[in-house]
């Protein structure tokens, strides 16, 4: 497979009606380092508007479910409120007037589907992630809290959007999220799923899709939800309410749950609890707090102490009112509002989403390669050389090269940066380039294993695999002891726990990563002798890469290869005079303070001599400098006669000089942008004075083309003659 020219870009989704502002957004993780490295990208989100974002991970280490995470996350909120306002305490009051998200991103490190590109596509036609598209359904249904309210919602980013913007337009038209107290979202599933699920009991509807919430029930069997009057009133003996990831609290739900800093145990979950000697106390938002509100005294919670729950009744139960918002019931079992992702066979899923295939084109740059149900899915990569991806594939955030590589069919390829060839990726397998934390910027692993492995089987289990084989064969193939690969106790020995996989750097070839996927014994015996020689320090299982993946090198790397997709296309549509707006990339540019892009169009103006293609190309220099300046710097539009640009201008209308044209403005650009916003837009007036001395050279060669003879108005004042030309009209 060879670099081909790009395809127009993907179909993109509509431009949300609206972009609700927030006041403070704040994303939990259980690593300071992976929450920090989210919230970073987040700011990068032309969708979202938002005064502050806060980075919160779980204290001292510990898990603090979905309910503690969001108390100590509440608690933050409120306290850099009552500092904004100078008060010398959390004054919960703060929150009236605001708009507040809380948003819980999970713990796995190093595989953030729902931050990572999918074939749906955003207005810019870059792919979209599933944060996006979740955003988008918050623009839909949020509304701007009264004075004296809040509006505060609680998302988790495992909770991925999969029915795109029919769920938005939805949403937005017949769902009602204004209730008093907290609102849960909930859509309606089969009544066999519900074992795998939290679901609902509801009581009437009080207007259209509410419903109050009368009981909640977690992984139960199908009989009993129909006997206790779960199932959907209408649906027959098919549907329940299933609970999901998105919670919105107003004022009175908001200020009791904060209450909870000040109860113990739950105060545990907050930093002060911690730095006055409490052990973290974990609870959960659906399992503990949803019973408890309801007031539920037989609700048995599995694994939590009796007392705390009577605690956390006591102090919520009846406080405020708990409703949902029912998605369309009508949905049908392959087509849900939802979908939760919690491991790779259900980002695959997510991926291969019907919703998103079927609005998704083929692009040769490797923006988005999708087919049918059966065809393979490239997205974000650069593939060159030789090489083949087979059906069913998913290759996401990759830059494969050289000869003879070869994808194998429903395998899963993430991250992999080899341009050396000969990589070589089984059927049914996943393959990962991780960075890793420390001094060198560019030390990763790679990690392998099958799709339907089971990370928590015992290795001695009868049913645990590794790359789809059994440990046994495993192990007689490689010849490896299990001591050699584990440094736990039998009973803790797993696929998690395995330290297979060495620290390598990102530069070097991949292709003996995966050594015991070979077939030759040399490959195989010196693959042993390389993995028993590295330090076991320097080798890392999957729960390690849980502590060390290193979240801001990966998406550095993602918006790498964005950026080189983005200049193989910038350069096909400058140079093959494509009319095609590139305002996005530009902008895009400035928000990552992608400092290429001047180089890049430099390059591209000076390898042609068509005038029209360097006019036009200095003028899209005008907009990056615009972009980069920023809203509110000053008018394009103005003179660009400075006597710093003088010579470098007069250069250009030459073409044995043009070249040193061009770099001499470029010089004079460099200097200029360091001096701050205002000069950037004055540079860019300049730029424009470029393209249009070019286009005052090129015009003035018409008699070259025209030809002047039997000119109609040389036979008198009676003689009419039509003349057609180009024009250009400049409205302000």
């Amino acid at each position: 497979m060879s670099e081909t020219v790009p395809l127009p870009r993907l179909p993109t989704s509509s431009t949300p009606a609206k972009i609700v502002h927030y006041d403070v957004i704040c994303i939990t993780a259980h690593l300071a380092s992976t929450a920090e490295a989210l919230a970073k990208e987040l700011q990068y989100y032309s969708g979202v508007s938002c005064d502050k974002i806060i980075a919160v991970s779980d204290l001292a280490g510990a898990k603090m479910g979905s309910g503690g995470a969001t108390l100590d996350a509440l608690v933050m909120v409120v306290e850099h409120l009552s500092s904004l306002n100078g008060d010398p305490y959390h004054n919960e009051q703060r929150l009236k007037g605001k708009r507040i998200l809380i948003l819980h991103t999970g713990g796995n490190t190093y595989n953030p589907a729902s931050w990572l590109p999918s074939t749906q596509c955003a207005s810019d036609g870059r792919p979209q992630t599933a944060i996006e598209l979740l955003f988008q359904t918050l623009h839909a249904i949020g509304t701007p809290p009264k004075d004296e309210d809040c509006e505060l919602w609680v998302c988790s980013s495992e909770m991925l959007v999969t029915s795109g913007l029919d769920l938005v337009e939805s949403v937005e038209s017949a769902l009602d999220w204004s209730q008093r107290g907290m609102t849960i979202f909930s859509q309606a599933i089969p009544v066999h799923q519900a074992a795998s699920h939290g679901v609902l009991k509801l009581g009437p509807s009080v207007r259209n899709c509410v419903h109050p919430v009368e009981k909640f029930k977690y992984r139960t069997d199908g009989s009993t939800l129909q006997n206790d009057g779960f199932v959907l009133v209408g649906s027959g003996s098919g549907r329940v309410a299933m609970a999901c990831g998105l919670v919105r609290m107003d004022y009175s739900a908001a200020s009791v749950y904060f209450g909870l800093h000040v109860v113990a145990p739950f105060s545990s979950c907050t930093s002060f609890g911690v730095d006055d000697g409490m052990i973290v106390t974990p609870f959960s938002l659906f399992l503990h707090v949803i019973p408890a509100l309801l007031g539920d005294e037989d609700y048995k919670c599995r694994n939590y102490n009796d007392t705390h729950f009577k605690l956390l009744t006591t102090h919520l139960s009846g406080r405020f009112p708990l409703h949902t918002v029912l998605a369309s019931s009508s949905l049908s079992d392959n087509n849900s509002a939802v979908t939760y992702v919690h491991s790779i066979p259900d980002a695959i899923q997510y991926t291969r989403c019907s919703v998103f295939n079927s609005k998704a084109n083929s692009s040769g740059n490797g923006k988005g390669n999708n087919g049918n149900d059966g065809g393979s899915i490239v997205l974000n990569s650069m593939l060159q050389g030789n090489g083949q991806v087979s059906p069913r594939s998913v290759v996401l955030n990759c830059a494969i090269g050289g000869d003879e590589w070869d994808i194998g069919s429903n395998s899963v390829v993430v991250g992999i940066h080899d341009k050396h060839g000969q990589l070589s990726v089984p059927d049914n397998c996943v393959a990962q380039e991780v960075f890793i934390t420390g001094e060198h910027k560019r030390t990763t692993t790679v990690v392998s294993y099958g799709i339907q492995d089971d990370w928590n089987l015992e290795f001695n289990d009868e049913n645990a695999t590794f790359c789809g084989e059994k440990w046994t064969d495993f192990l007689t193939k490689t010849g490896l002891l299990p001591d050699q690969i584990w440094t736990l106790s039998p009973a803790s020995r797993t696929l998690a726990s395995a330290k297979l996989f060495c620290a390598t750097s990102l530069d070097t070839s991949k292709k003996n990563a995966f050594w015991w996927w070979s077939t030759d014994p040399t490959v195989i015996q010196q693959g042993r002798q390389e993995f028993l020689t590295t330090s076991i320090d320097l080798r890392y299982s999957l729960l390690d890469l849980a502590k060390h993946a290193d979240l801001t090198q990966e998406f550095q790397r993602m918006h790498d290869l964005q950026f080189q997709m983005d200049s193989v296309f910038i350069r096909h549509v400058l140079l093959n005079r494509q009319h095609v707006a590139l305002l996005d990339v530009y902008e895009r540019c400035a928000a990552r303070n992608e400092q290429r892009i001047y180089p890049l169009l430099d390059e591209i103006a000076m390898s042609t001599s068509d005038m029209d293609v360097v006019a036009r190309t200095l003028a899209h220099v005008a907009d990056v400098l615009a972009a980069f300046a920023g809203k509110g710097r000053g008018l394009r539009s103005g003179p660009a006669r400075n006597p710093a640009w003088q010579n470098a201008l007069e250069l250009l209308t030459k073409e044995e000089s043009r070249k040193e044209g061009i770099h001499q403005m470029a010089k004079i650009r460099d200097e200029w942008r360091k001096r701050g916003p205002d000069m950037m837009i004055r540079a860019s007036r300049h730029y424009e004075g470029g393209g249009q001395r070019l286009i005052l050279a090129a015009t003035s060669t018409c008699h070259q083309f025209i030809p002047q003879t039997e000119c109609p108005w040389e036979e008198g004042m009676g003689a009419w003659a039509v003349a057609t030309a180009p024009a250009r009209l400049d409205l302000s």
